[in-house]
């Protein structure tokens, strides 16, 4: 448990560095000082600075398709399935005004 959070508070501490003072000016340094730990524990987790801004976007990424897939789940494939929406070869098709309004 203590090395997950461990890990999180290194990405939120990059998170808030990289917004306010931007990638490259953030150093490594900078990033072990804000998340209370030494340096050599973020290299324990991460490659390198590189990583850990990998590791955020491939985050940001994940939740981002989570939410669309949810959507599509709960918004698109419910109204196709209650004959609200038509799949067409090149698009979607909302069979009335009355699908665009529940929509």
């Amino acid at each position: 448990m203590e090395s997950i959070e461990t890990r999180e508070r290194i990405l939120n501490a990059s998170i808030h560095l990289f917004s306010k003072k931007g990638f490259d000016a953030t150093r490594v340094d900078d990033i072990a000082k804000a998340a209370n730990v030494n340096k050599a524990l973020i290299y324990y987790y991460f490659k390198s600075k590189e990583d850990i801004m990998d590791t955020i976007i491939n985050s940001f990424l994940d939740r981002a398709v989570s939410i669309a897939m949810d959507f599509i789940h709960t918004s698109i494939v419910q109204m196709i399935k209650d004959g609200y929406l038509d799949m067409q070869p090149d698009r979607l098709h909302f069979i009335s005004e009355e699908a665009v309004h529940l929509f």
